[in-house]
């Protein structure tokens, strides 16, 4: 009788762990993958709450410093200026969006000439005039509105200053007083204490 050799062994099954021990090795892969990736936006987010955040600049340094001259009393049918001064304070640009007048004050005059660098008027109330005009730190923009008044009467209204999101609101009052007629240049002039 002859003993089986090697070769006439038959071959080692392949049992039921071995496919189980592959999907194990998968599993414990994408587990190592959701630990690394935990541990990255861990270490990221902590990274990025070291960071200094930047200070935010103070409502004073956002706003533009803003001046009005207007007369406080005019005669009907006489022309002025509405004069608006603004003032960058900050240390970054910023923007002249619009200076808006409220309707009410425009009863009170015609507009003669809008301010250079004018681009755009939305009426409306307030009506908006825009200017779209950077300015600088440090740097002073004038815009002057000159205007012709009308009707006698007293009005009151609010002007605001836009830069950006930001705005500097001011009230106006103005007085127009009835206008003196003037003289007919064709009418012969009389001489002092003549008699009809």
């Amino acid at each position: 009788m002859s003993t089986p050799g090697p070769a006439d062994s038959p071959p080692p099954a392949e049992g039921p762990s071995r496919p189980g021990v592959w999907v194990a090795v998968g599993i414990l892969l994408i587990g190592l993958v959701a630990w690394a990736s935990t541990v990255l936006v861990a270490v990221y987010k902590d990274k990025m709450s070291e960071r200094e955040e930047p200070e935010p600049i103070p409502l004073e340094l956002r706003l533009l410093q803003v001046r009005v001259e207007i007369p406080l009393t005019v005669t009907a049918g006489q022309p002025f200026e509405l004069r608006v001064s603004m003032r960058n304070p900050g240390n970054q640009d910023l923007e002249l969006e619009s200076i808006d007048l409220e309707e009410d004050l425009h009863d009170a005059f015609s507009l003669r000439k809008i301010p250079e660098g004018w681009v755009e008027t939305i009426p409306g109330d307030p009506v908006e005039y825009f200017f779209n005009e950077p300015v600088s730190p440090g740097k002073v923009v004038e815009k002057v509105f000159e205007l012709q008044a009308l009707e006698p009467g007293v009005y009151l209204g609010m002007m605001d200053v836009w830069n950006s999101d930001e705005v500097v609101s001011m009230p106006i009052s103005l007085e127009v007083t009835p206008g003196v007629p003037a003289a007919d240049p064709a009418a012969p002039a009389e001489a002092p204490g003549a008699t009809p």
